[in-house]
């Protein structure tokens, strides 16, 4: 026995401190305790007595015994929820009469005895969601004469008798939903005179009668939505006669009948949508002349008729998606005047007529989306002038035509997606205020240059996945506002660079997914707003240097996934490359074999250099007509070859320089052919010198024009000289370190009006000239030739662009 004591007191101290491990002490403030989740079987009795909340959730409290929280008179929030009582003492909140809101959902509660509550005087919230409750015994809340918020919702109530609620005369808001009501005896509510919102939704209720809602005179709320109700019978609303709100959706209702809302003057709101409505009868919203927003979609019905809404005169939205309506009759919304949303989307319409909306004035939102409308009569929007959002995507229009859309002047928004358009007319969209017009995902492969006049004010407009692969000049000249263009996914391979010349506010332009193999970099130029720019996914293979610039400026750019060349072409623009902008890292090499897979910007420049080709100039010459009025426009074209594709400088006569970058009178293309707009005597005739030129070299030729100009009015010829140009200035050979008395030669070639003369200064002091002689010689060409040369003719650098020259022993 002696052994055995001590081995009892071990176990019973093991056993106090498991007990003190699993209810942890809880943690208080001056004015509350949380004792949460704490593993407490009963409500602690060393609290601080003045504290005003007490959490206690989530612990394992089954029993609320008498006088357990009498220590704690001056509360004001006491929380249970999700604990496991099942059983409330009648003397349990006895010495609470300062509660204010009492949490008791997620228990086990099956019902509500009438001393449950007692002690509870001001009680104004009562949470008894989600516990078993099936039943609720007479004057069970005469203690809580103050309630005003009581939940009641997913329980397990099947009827509702009229003993239920007496005593709650100042109840506000009762919810009971999410249970298996099936019956509502007559009186129930009669108690409950200034309830204003009653949630019943979820539950079983078939039938609505007269006696259901009585005494419920101050409702505004009603919620009987998710039930099983096929019939609603006369009278049933009369006792709710400040109802404002009543939702009925997701029920079984088949027809709506005349006398079905009689007593619902001041309804506001009703929702019928996702039931089974095939008909509604003449007058049925009679009674109801307050009415603004109306769901009636996802229902049965197949016609709408001018009878269907009569006394719906301030009706604002009506919601009739989801149907399968094919037919709109002549005046079925004119009692319907002061109508701002109309959604007819989702129905069975084939066609829109002239009359179809008439008495719609005031309509500003039009849905006609998910139909299979493939006609719009003239005159089908006149009624609707004030309308400024409209959709029409998903249907099967094929064709847009020029009076389409008359009358919609103050339309901003318009969806046309999702349709097989293949063409739109000139004049289409004239006049209008659309500032967003989205035209994707049809099947339009040419866009014209008329195809968007009238639209001024356009910002936004979509066309992408619609099998482009042609866009004419001049197509968004009538769009200089244009903020944002998607042009992706479609199959255009060639842009022009005149394409987009007239978008100054374009700040997102996406052309990924398409065919693209160059893209004209000075289009850029021209788009001096652009913040984002998608190309990924084309057929890009190389990209100019001057493309670097262009691409730097802009703050979000994607050209992944091209098949890029990393040869001697994209040697410039990888020269520029310093490691600064997130595009450096978009560029994997597909070419050459040897590079496969590399990113460009890991490769030495050096290693990319082996296809380099001097530039050659192909062809110098004028293109077109000889003869001119003063201010037309003539082209010169300067074609020139080499990899990687050399940079085009013309001097023109007039002293001019004129390159890919130049704006103003005078611009250079990238294929190498010069405009000169508004010519005059000076710039069209005399000598024009085109320049090809590459890291890898240089080539020059000249042009000399005899253009007699047609001139308006007497035009005086005064001399014109050109400024003199150096075109080159190399080492003509081997640059490889010459050997003392070998002979050496040098190209200075020039250009200008009159033709410049050379002169070379050696390091040793010495002048060249044509009119030299000695061992130094200088021809008319430029050439120049140093004899028996020495050490004191070396030189560091000739110029900037110029090997080192050294001479060795």
């Amino acid at each position: 026995m002696a052994t055995k004591l001590p081995l009892l007191l071990l176990s019973l101290l093991s056993v106090l401190k498991v007990s003190e491990a699993a209810e942890a002490p809880c943690i208080c403030s001056a004015s509350s305790c949380s004792c949460s989740y704490r593993s407490l079987t009963s409500v602690p009795q060393d609290l601080p007595t003045t504290i005003t909340d007490l959490y206690l959730e989530g612990n394992s409290i089954r029993t609320l015994e008498d006088s357990q929280f009498s220590l704690y008179r001056r509360l004001t929030k006491l929380i249970l929820q999700n604990n496991h009582i099942a059983t409330i003492s009648d003397q349990a909140f006895n010495y609470l009469s300062s509660l204010v809101t009492l949490y008791l959902q997620g228990n086990g509660i099956t019902d509500l005895s009438a001393d449950m509550f007692t002690g509870l005087t001001n009680l104004q919230t009562l949470w008894l969601d989600k516990n078993e409750i099936s039943d609720i015994q007479a004057e069970t809340f005469t203690p809580t004469s103050n309630l005003k918020n009581l939940h009641l919702d997913h329980n397990n109530f099947t009827s509702l008798r009229s003993h239920m609620f007496r005593g709650l005369g100042n109840l506000q808001n009762l919810y009971l939903d999410d249970n298996e009501i099936s019956d509502i005896q007559a009186g129930t509510f009669s108690p409950l005179s200034q309830l204003k919102n009653l949630s019943l939704h979820h539950n079983n209720l078939t039938t609505l009668r007269s006696e259901k809602f009585t005494g419920l005179g101050n409702l505004l709320t009603l919620d009987l939505n998710s039930n099983e109700i096929s019939d609603i019978q006369a009278e049933t609303f009369s006792s709710t006669l400040q109802l404002q709100i009543l939702h009925l959706y997701d029920n079984r209702l088949t027809n709506l009948k005349s006398d079905m809302l009689t007593g619902l003057r001041n309804l506001r709101s009703l929702r019928l949508d996702n039931n089974d409505i095939s008909d509604i009868q003449a007058g049925t919203f009679n009674p109801s002349p307050q009415l603004k927003i109306l769901y009636l979609f996802q229902n049965k019905l197949t016609s709408l008729r001018p009878d269907m809404f009569t006394g719906l005169g301030i009706l604002h939205q009506l919601w009739r998606h989801e149907n399968e309506i094919n037919d709109i009759q002549p005046g079925t919304f004119s009692s319907t005047s002061r109508l701002l949303v109309l959604y007819l989307d989702e129905n069975n319409l084939t066609s829109l007529t002239s009359q179809m909306f008439s008495g719609l004035g005031k309509l500003q939102v039009l849905w006609l989306n998910n139909n299979k409308i493939n006609d719009i009569q003239t005159g089908t929007f006149s009624p609707i002038h004030q309308v400024e959002s409209v959709r029409l995507d998903q249907n099967k229009l094929r064709k847009l035509k020029s009076n389409m859309f008359t009358g919609l002047g103050n339309l901003k928004n318009l969806r046309i997606d999702n349709n097989d358009i293949n063409d739109i007319q000139a004049g289409t969209f004239s006049p209008t205020q659309l500032d967003t017009l989205r035209l994707d995902r049809n099947k339009l492969s040419r866009l014209r240059s008329n195809m968007f006049t009238g639209l001024g004010d356009l910002q936004n407009l979509w066309l992408n996945s619609s099998d482009i692969n042609e866009i004419e000049a001049g197509t968004f000249n009538s769009t200089p506002q244009l903020t944002t263009l998607y042009l992706h996914r479609n199959r255009l391979k060639l842009i022009k660079a005149d394409i987009f010349s007239n978008l100054p506010q374009l700040k997102t332009f996406h052309m990924s997914y398409n065919n693209i193999e160059t893209f004209p970099t000075e289009i850029l130029s021209t788009l001096p707003s652009l913040s984002s720019l998608e190309l990924q996914n084309n057929r890009m293979v190389t990209l100019p240097r001057t493309a670097y610039d262009k691409l730097s400026s802009i703050s979000d750019v994607n050209i992944d996934n091209n098949p890029w060349h990393c040869d001697c072409g994209m040697v410039p623009f990888r020269l520029k490359m310093n490691g600064s902008h997130s595009f450096e890292n978009q560029i994997t090499c597909s070419q050459p074999g040897n590079l496969t897979g590399q990113m460009l910007k890991d490769i030495n420049p050096e290693d990319m250099q082996s296809d380099c080709k001097e530039p050659t100039i192909l062809r110098f010459e004028r293109d077109g007509s000889k003869t001119l009025l003063h201010g037309e426009t003539f082209h010169l074209v300067c074609e020139a070859s080499g990899i990687p594709t050399p940079d085009i400088t013309v001097i023109l006569i007039s002293g001019e320089h004129a390159t890919v970058e130049s704006g103003g009178r005078v611009s250079v293309e990238v294929n190498g052919t010069v405009s000169i707009a508004n010519v005059t005597v000076e710039a069209g005739a005399g000598l024009h010198v085109c320049i090809a030129a590459s890291f890898v070299g240089s080539t020059s030729t000249t042009l000399y024009e005899y253009v007699q100009l047609k001139l308006h009015t007497a035009v005086t010829m005064t001399p014109v000289t050109v400024p003199p140009h150096i075109v080159r200035f190399e080492v003509n050979g081997d640059i490889t370190p010459l050997v003392h008395g070998e002979t050496l030669h040098l190209v200075c070639e020039a250009v200008g009006i009159p033709t410049p003369d050379v002169t070379f200064i050696l390091p040793s002091g010495l002048n060249a000239t044509v009119t030299s002689a000695e061992r130094v010689t200088v021809e008319a060409n430029g050439t120049m030739t140093v004899r028996d040369i020495t050490a004191a003719d070396a030189v560091d650098k000739i110029r900037q662009d110029i090997p080192r020259l050294r001479v060795d022993p």
